[in-house]
């Protein structure tokens, strides 16, 4: 029994070698073919059901397995036995993990399916992004909060925020056709305050392809979360690219709400890429960020701080990462940077480029505008 048990995860272990080096082949047969006809199948039932099945999923499943194993032990006392049975149901949970979904961590690279070409940017070019994504959080903290020091409040409902997510790629659909899909699902999570003590945002069920969002955040990051988690639906299983996508969805759409939550979000990881490797160019372009724009990280911060647990249990995803084809782990987040790089050489061919200190200045004319006005009426 062991030897056949032996045999069936080396096969599934070969198998998936062998994925690994055909992402041509994955691209055109699963990630476009099959994987679409299960997701639109699943989906099609599970968005009329008001909350997450997949959540429900996570907190039976564990328990069934226990109660199963346990009343298995008291009917055979083998321990052999329930180890065999227990190497049979993980075995079984992986099959069905790459089968239903993971099999999307071996497609084809977003850089190849839309021909870019994508290479580090230099110090000199990080600059120029942050100031560039500085430049773009100021203007738009402008259209939505007139007070400077004051953050952003979103006015928008949850559901308000789902259908408008689903509106955003179904309108970019038209420029790129591989990210429209029949369904977009996104639930706020059953397990919020459980998934906050792991520094969860969002997460895809790879077994019901529900996205969930933890709506316990700060309201203004979750327009980019919700685009995050429904690229992962749509079958872009890599962070860069979901984060990449998310971004690109926004600010190619054109809503301001959205728009404002996707620079947050580039802008976050290009303020951490200065404050890791030269404090003093950290502290240069904090200060230019307005008041309110900082405070939404104040706000993020005071968050993580709430649900911070004594023992830090990252590893365990930044483990799931690595062996599902992210060498960095949980960095690979950040790597978004390289895709943003490429997206501002792309648009700036077509339309030229933007001065990242224009709008910064521009507020500061406006501002100076208005108090010279103010002394005028005062005088009069």
């Amino acid at each position: 029994m062991w030897r056949k048990e032996a045999k069936h995860w080396v096969l599934l272990i070969l198998a998936l070698a062998m994925v690994h080096h055909t992402p041509g082949l994955v691209e055109r047969i699963y990630a476009t073919g099959i994987y679409r006809i299960i997701r639109t199948f699943d989906l099609f039932f599970l968005q009329w059901v008001p909350f997450s099945v997949g959540d429900v999923l996570y907190v039976v499943a564990p328990v069934w397995a226990v109660v199963y194993v346990w009343r298995l032990y008291r009917k055979t006392h083998s321990w052999k036995r329930i180890m065999l049975t227990v190497s049979r149901g993980i075995r079984l949970v992986i099959l069905w993990f790459y089968l239903l979904w993971g099999l999307n961590y071996f497609r084809e690279p977003l850089y190849r399916q839309w021909k870019w070409e994508i290479r580090s940017p230099d110090s000199a070019e990080l600059r120029l992004l942050a100031l560039r994504e500085i430049d773009s959080l100021n203007r738009l903290h402008c259209l939505l909060q007139p007070v400077d020091s004051l953050p952003v409040d979103l006015k928008r409902s949850w559901n308000e925020l789902q259908y408008a997510a689903a509106k955003i790629y179904r309108q970019n659909a038209r420029v790129r056709p591989r990210l429209s899909e029949s369904f977009y699902v996104v639930k706020p999570s059953l397990l919020a305050r459980p998934v906050s003590r792991l520094s969860t945002l969002g997460y895809l069920n790879p077994f019901t392809h529900e996205s969930q969002v933890n709506t316990l955040y700060p309201k203004v990051f979750l327009p980019h979360i919700i685009l995050h988690e429904l690229s992962h639906q749509i079958g872009y299983a890599y962070e860069n690219e979901a984060e990449f996508i998310a971004f690109w969805e926004a600010v190619e759409a054109g809503d301001t709400d959205f728009r404002y939550s996707a620079h947050l979000t580039a802008a976050s990881y290009l303020l951490g890429y200065w404050k890791a490797r030269d404090s003093l160019q950290f502290e240069k372009m904090k200060q230019k960020l307005l008041p309110g724009v900082w405070a939404e990280y104040r706000k993020a911060r005071r968050f993580a701080e709430q649900y911070r647990m004594p023992v830090d249990l990252s590893f365990l995803y930044d483990w799931y990462l690595r062996t599902n084809q992210q060498g960095k782990g949980m960095v690979s987040y950040g790597e978004m940077v390289l895709y943003l790089h490429t997206y501002y050489k792309e648009h700036d061919c077509q339309s030229g480029i933007t001065p990242p200190t224009q709008g910064i200045e521009q507020r500061k004319e406006h501002k100076e505008q208005k108090g010279l006005n103010q002394k005028t009426a005062d005088v009069e």
